[in-house]
């Protein structure tokens, strides 16, 4: 018989213990050096305008593929269960997903609601349980992704397009499973040692306010 306060504190201890992990990243670029020969070049003027034109565009048709390519990924379909809790009360102020693949791939969801101090569980779309969830005002999310943005199976590849960036890595031995963390552990996702997609979790920060 399933037990879901054993899955709210896997959850709940996977992401706590993983908070810690911070993402740096540094980033350098080399000055373009100008060669001037004999033959007539532009104006100095002219060749910054061209470059920052040519920046422009690269930048635009990058910007483009990186949204096409998001847009390509695929979602999970919301249920009418959780469509319901949606429509009443609006996207989950945090998230949790978990994939039980001892059980077929189960999908469970565990969305937390701050102002309502609750928590909706839900095994594979179908609403299971509610409970009383006592949790600190958290800021606004800086990653602005949704539970059904997530699916059984994602790569680490296919996570980073989706957030629009490079997370930090790291290899648990004892399980053998990889970790990919973004920003100061709002986002946490953990892979299976064939980097399949098996847990997914978004944790606002705490508001100072009282």
């Amino acid at each position: 018989m399933r037990n879901n306060k054993t899955y709210i504190m896997i959850a709940i201890l996977t992401v706590i213990f993983l908070f810690t992990i911070a993402a740096t990243c540094n980033q350098c670029g080399t000055p373009i050096e100008i060669k001037i020969g004999t033959e007539e070049v532009e104006e100095p003027e002219e060749v910054e305008e061209s470059k920052e034109d040519d920046l422009k565009e690269t930048t635009t048709a990058s910007e483009e593929e990186e949204d096409e390519q998001i847009a390509e990924l695929p979602k999970e379909k919301l249920s009418s269960d959780q469509t319901r809790v949606i429509s009443l009360f609006g996207h989950p102020d945090q998230f949790t997903i978990i994939f039980d693949e001892g059980s077929n791939n189960k999908r469970i969801d565990m969305w937390i609601y701050f102002d309502m101090e609750a928590l909706f569980i839900f095994e594979n779309g179908t609403y299971d349980n509610s409970e009383q969830y006592y949790g600190g005002k958290s800021q606004e999310p800086e990653y602005e992704v949704l539970p059904q943005d997530f699916i059984y199976g994602m790569t680490p590849i296919e996570v980073e397009t989706l957030i629009g960036e490079k997370g930090t890595e790291s290899f648990e031995e004892n399980t053998g499973l990889n970790v990919l963390t973004f920003g100061e552990g709002e986002i946490i996702c953990i892979f299976n040692p064939d980097s399949s997609l098996i847990l997914a979790s978004r944790q606002n920060k705490l508001s100072n306010e009282t």
